[in-house]
């Protein structure tokens, strides 16, 4: 029984980090985190999806308030734009 299959199987987390890398210019030095958080607090959106940037001693953080399984590679470009990296 594979308890991974349905995440391996969307290739969410995989693309979301190629399409983080390609669009910040990462390095192989740098490492990139992507994780979806359950949110249960009142007025906040029921998922959200952080990505952080780890690169020669600073990290950069972003959330997107959707689950991974709709972050699309226009949303990362737009990351890049609103935040003018």
């Amino acid at each position: 029984m594979d308890l991974f299959a349905k995440k391996n199987k969307s290739g969410s987390y995989a693309n979301i980090k190629g399409w983080v890398g390609a669009t910040f210019c990462t390095g192989e030095e740098d490492t990139i985190l992507v994780t979806e958080l359950v949110c249960t607090e009142p007025g906040c959106p029921p998922f959200e999806t952080v990505i952080v940037i780890f690169s020669k001693g600073e990290s950069r953080q972003f959330k997107l308030h959707q689950p991974m399984s709709e972050i699309t590679q226009d949303h990362i470009f737009k990351l890049r734009e609103v935040n003018k990296i």
